[in-house]
């Protein structure tokens, strides 16, 4: 349910880091300490952990974190956490109940994020404008074995460009998952 804040002070060079299928429910305080001791952490792995919610600064202090990995768990909505996790380039949100995806429910701007999860989703219904305006270099995006998925409006994926609102862009999505 929870680490010592103390248990990776030794080994500062971590890279990799698989904490899935532990019943976390919350993230504590001690949990947020331990993970400063991590500058060189590359891949987090939080699949089914049961978590709901995630504190607004958990990846403040992984600089160096590439591949995120919270499948499973009891996410409605995007983890609003994901605005400190800007070095990002996949996010794996494979089966939690998000109902839809909007400008209210969006994702913050990632600017590294290449590949981007989101299958076996069954609550899942529909994607608004916006929901993935902040991933400018998306690639890669699956949303397969997502039943219940019946609408994505043409915006979602629009973002303007930075020196001219007027101008509307697209991320370079080269693979797109919608098989079953």
């Amino acid at each position: 349910h929870n680490l010592d804040q103390d248990i990776f002070e030794h080994i500062t060079h971590l890279q990799e880091l698989y904490l899935d299928n532990n019943p976390f429910q919350i993230i504590h305080t001690s949990v947020l300490n331990a993970f400063s001791d991590l500058p060189q952490l590359q891949v987090l792995d939080l699949t089914r952990c049961e978590l709901s919610e995630l504190p607004d600064d958990i990846f403040h202090p992984l600089r160096a974190l590439k591949t995120l990995y919270m499948g499973g768990n009891l996410f409605k909505s995007i983890p609003k956490a994901l605005k400190y996790a800007r070095n990002v380039r996949e996010v794996v949100l494979d089966e939690n109940p998000i109902e839809d995806l909007s400008e209210k429910n969006a994702f913050p701007p990632m600017p590294n994020l290449e590949r981007l999860n989101l299958t076996f989703i069954g609550s899942l219904r529909a994607i608004r404008k916006g929901a993935f305006a902040g991933l400018e270099k998306l690639n890669e995006l699956r949303l397969s074995h997502n039943h219940h998925l019946s609408y994505i409006d043409p915006s979602a994926f629009t973002f303007t460009e930075k020196d001219n609102s007027d101008i509307l862009l697209w991320p370079p999505i080269k693979k797109l998952y919608l098989n079953n």
